[in-house]
């Protein structure tokens, strides 16, 4: 591990996403840098997380803070004002809404 780490360094010009797909191979997903800004209030700027496979995870925060919109990044179903999301193959997301129709 530490010798492909060592050779990423040293390619001087390496694309993100092949990088990324380096480095996710231990990964499920990775944020980087995501920021959801809306016209009346800034949710959250530069989220960053790593989550790996046997990881549990748990978003906490006050009414209106951005959970529910993250989930929805995460799945997809809205786009960040910043930032990439980056997902291993296969990975699934499971949820379950707060309100069911």
């Amino acid at each position: 591990m530490r010798q492909m780490y060592s050779l990423i360094l040293s390619v001087p010009v390496l694309p993100l996403l092949f990088l990324c797909e380096i480095l996710m191979t231990h990964q499920l997903l990775l944020i980087k840098d995501v920021s959801v800004v809306l016209p009346h209030k800034i949710l959250f700027t530069g989220f960053n997380a790593h989550i790996y496979k046997g990881n549990k995870i748990a978003l906490i925060g006050r009414n209106g803070s951005g959970k529910t919109t993250l989930l929805d990044i995460l799945q997809d179903r809205q786009e960040p004002s910043e930032g990439k999301i980056y997902t291993s193959d296969g990975t699934t997301f499971g949820y379950v809404p707060q309100i069911i129709e």
